[in-house]
This record gives structure tokens, C-alpha cells and sequence, in this order.
């Protein structure tokens, strides 16, 4: 007997120590750190990093074969159009010139020969015509001198078809002798040279870019080729601005416009590939440093929008619940498990928002936003201006409920606060149990 009154003792005193324990735990305060939703001015930005390219440059490849006899630029040099660049050896198409020349004299003396044999059959023909007239030549020989004559004047068609071969031969080694001499086809800066003097050179390739000898580029106007995701490329538009950054001038912003944006993937890749896609923007620069070169490294902040005063809360404040839940009184009763199975369960309807605090409570409320700046989102609606909202620390808002009492910690305390303030603020203390 005396045995069954102290286990009955005990376990009276272990339940009491229990329901203690939980009042305690519902009754306790939480930590938080909190922000005001303010009016601010927010601008949202897309990125993107490439580097920088002139906006109009030409690669100049060689359409012969042979050794470059001259060089007459270096790399840096300013050419004008139309500036001699380089010579390749022209001996084996200046004698192709002097052999199209010479097949040229030989067809139009052929030329000269037909025409004179035509004359004499004319003569030979109107001789037979007048001949028959007078019944001193035979039908035979007046069809004979006709055939003779229309044989010449189709051997004269011969040979100006000949002629005109050989002129178009002696035109084409002309030109295949004129492209041993390269020259600038624009204004601008040697900002490539492949080659050096007595170096053989090859025919160049119009789509590989890497076999052209020289490059020339307009630095009067720069651009910055930049990659952006395709998450952020469908709010790129034409006309927006940009602030570019160049890794050789750290220091410096460059302001810039985009002019253009790309409408197929920069790495398509395979139709069924899971990987992230880029689409290469164009930004023209104004402003740009003399010393800025094509292919350095440059990092593009586009501005996509832009708000002026419009309430807007801390990016981390914004978290995701089911309302319903939330809005339940059983929820709020329930002890704070993150493993509760009611936490965002397969048929939870969950939407983003913000947890108010009012008179030491928390309360999920959903909001719409707009536009995210750096550091804050705006707020269409759900929120007021002037309002506590909670900001964290992470860790506490993933567990945080409606009907939690909390209380403000110091934020210079906080990871995850801003630090702006050093000292606690007991605005919100606790009122329950402890």
C-alpha cells in the first residue's frame, strides 16, 4: 500500500512539473528585432557581367595565300580608310596578270581575223548573187558562197565570245592581284595583329573570328556585352539605364543605355538541358576612361524600375505561412514545433507576408508587394505606413506564429539586423507567466 501512495505522489509531481514547464514555454517572450514600414524611394536592378567591346569594329582576314613583303602598321596605330595595312609576295598573281593580259590580245586578234574572213564571204556571196542574176553561176554555187558566209559570221560570234572570256580573265587576276594588299576598311585602332613580316599568311575563314590578321575597332564608342539571366531578362527593355562597372577601374561608374537585348539564349544548349540560360544586353557607354580597351572585364547594374515614396519593409521580414492556419485560435495555443506537421503540410495554402507586432503580439498578415530593391520590398497592400514589422532573427521568424509574445532585442546584438540600434527597446514587454 504504501508503495502505490508514492508512485501516485510521484507522478503527480511529474505531470505538475510538466504543465509548469509548458505555461512557462507559452508564457515567455520571444526575441525579436523589429523594423517600421517606411516611405521610401526603391529601384530595382537586374545584373549582368561580360566585358567591354567597341561598338563597331571589322576583322580583317586575308584572302590569299603568301608571305607578308610590307607591314606598314603596328598594334595601337590609328588607320584611316582606305590606309595600306600589309603586302603579301604578288609575284605568282602578277605573272597570272601578265598571262590573262596576253590570252586577252590573242582572243581579240581572233577577233580581228573572224571579222576579216566575214568581209570576204560577204564580198564572195553579193559576187555569187550577181553572178546567178546573169545566169553565169549555178544555184550550187550561189548556195555554196551563202554557207561560206554564215560560217565566217558565226566564227566572228566565236571569237567575241572569246574576247569577252579573256577580259573577264584578265579582270580576275587583277583583283586576286589587288587582294595582296590589305587595307583598312574603316577608320579606327589596330587593336589586333596576328601577323609579322615575312610570316606566311593563310586564306581566312568569314565565321572563324580567329583567323583574322587584324582588327580594327572605333573606341570613340564603347559598349558592355553582358550576360543576364533569363529570370531577369524579360524585365530588360530597350532605353533602360545602367551604371557599369570595369574591373581595371574599380573606382570608377560608367553611366550607360541599353540598345540592345538578345531574343535567343547566349548557351541554348539542348532542348531538354537544365541549364540556367543567359541572354547577352548590350549597354552603349557614355563617359569612358581613353584608357578603356576592348575585352576588359565589366559588370553591368541595370535599372529595371524605379518608386518614390512608397511603404516598404525589410526584404527579411518577408516570409511565407497558410493564413488559415495562422488565423486559427488552435494554432496559436499550439506549442512551437518546426516539425509540426500542420507547418506547411501538403494541402496548406501558403502565401508571403509579414508578421505585425502589436501590443506585444505577433500577427501573420498577407501582403502584396512590388518591386524589390536592394534591401527592401514594396508594399502594395496589407501594411500601413508606420507599422512594426518583425525582421527577424532568421532562425526565430522560420518558427514564429500569430499570438506569440515577443519582445525587442538589441539589434547590435542581432546577426541579422541592421545594427542601427545599440540599445534594447522593451516596447513590447512580457506579460505572461514566467
Amino acid at each position: 500500500m504504501k508503495k502505490i501512495v508514492i508512485g501516485v505522489v510521484l507522478v503527480v509531481v511529474v505531470a505538475a512539473v510538466v504543465v509548469l514547464n509548458i505555461r512557462n514555454a507559452r508564457g515567455k517572450a520571444i526575441q525579436v528585432t523589429v523594423a517600421t514600414a517606411e516611405k521610401r524611394d526603391l529601384v530595382a536592378k537586374v545584373s549582368g557581367s561580360g566585358r567591354v567591346e567597341a561598338r563597331r569594329s571589322v576583322s580583317v582576314t586575308s584572302s590569299v595565300v603568301g608571305k607578308v613583303l610590307e607591314l606598314a602598321v603596328a598594334e595601337g596605330d590609328r588607320v584611316e580608310k582606305g590606309e595600306l595595312i600589309l603586302r603579301i609576295d604578288p609575284g605568282q598573281r602578277e605573272a597570272l596578270l601578265e598571262q590573262a593580259k596576253a590570252g586577252l590580245a590573242r582572243a581579240q586578234a581572233g577577233e580581228r581575223l573572224a571579222n576579216a574572213e566575214r568581209d570576204k564571204a560577204r564580198f564572195e556571196l553579193d559576187r555569187a548573187q550577181e553572178l546567178r542574176a546573169n545566169d553565169l553561176a549555178s544555184d550550187q554555187d550561189l548556195q555554196a558562197a551563202r554557207t561560206a558566209f554564215d560560217v565566217a559570221e558565226a566564227r566572228v560570234s566565236s571569237a567575241q565570245e572569246d574576247v569577252h572570256t579573256a577580259r573577264a580573265q584578265l579582270d580576275h587576276a587583277r583583283y586576286e592581284l589587288d587582294r595582296t594588299t590589305i587595307r583598312a576598311e574603316m577608320t579606327g585602332v589596330i587593336v589586333r595583329l596576328s601577323v609579322e613580316e615575312g610570316e606566311n599568311v593563310l586564306a581566312g575563314d568569314l565565321y572563324n573570328s580567329g583567323s583574322a590578321i587584324v582588327v580594327i575597332a572605333d573606341l570613340s564608342e564603347m559598349e558592355a556585352w553582358v550576360l543576364v539571366d533569363e529570370t531577369e531578362v524579360v524585365r530588360t527593355r530597350r532605353g533602360q539605364t545602367a551604371e557599369v562597372t570595369v574591373d581595371a577601374f574599380p573606382d570608377t561608374t560608367l553611366a550607360g543605355t541599353v540598345v540592345e537585348v538578345a531574343n535567343s539564349a547566349y548557351n541554348s544548349g539542348r532542348l531538354d538541358s537544365q541549364e540556367a540560360k543567359d541572354f547577352r544586353v548590350r549597354v552603349r557607354l557614355t563617359g569612358v576612361p581613353a584608357d578603356v580597351r576592348p575585352g576588359l572585364s565589366a559588370r553591368a547594374e541595370i535599372i529595371t524600375e524605379t518608386r518614390e515614396q512608397v511603404v516598404s519593409v525589410p526584404i527579411e521580414a518577408l516570409t511565407i505561412r497558410d493564413p488559415e492556419a495562422e488565423a486559427s485560435e488552435q494554432r496559436r495555443r499550439r506549442p512551437r514545433r518546426s516539425s509540426n506537421p500542420d507547418d506547411g503540410g501538403s494541402g496548406s495554402k501558403e502565401e508571403e507576408g509579414v508578421f505585425l507586432l502589436e501590443d506585444g503580439v505577433v500577427r501573420f498578415v498577407v501582403v502584396q508587394t512590388g518591386i524589390a530593391g536592394e534591401r527592401h520590398f514594396e508594399v502594395l497592400s496589407g501594411v500601413e505606413e508606420g507599422a512594426q514589422v518583425v525582421r527577424g532573427p532568421f532562425n526565430t521568424l522560420r518558427d514564429l506564429h500569430t499570438g506569440d509574445k515577443v519582445k525587442i532585442r538589441s539589434e547590435s546584438r542581432d546577426r541579422n539586423g541592421s545594427g542601427r540600434r545599440g540599445a534594447a527597446e522593451p516596447a513590447a514587454e512580457d506579460s505572461g507567466d514566467e
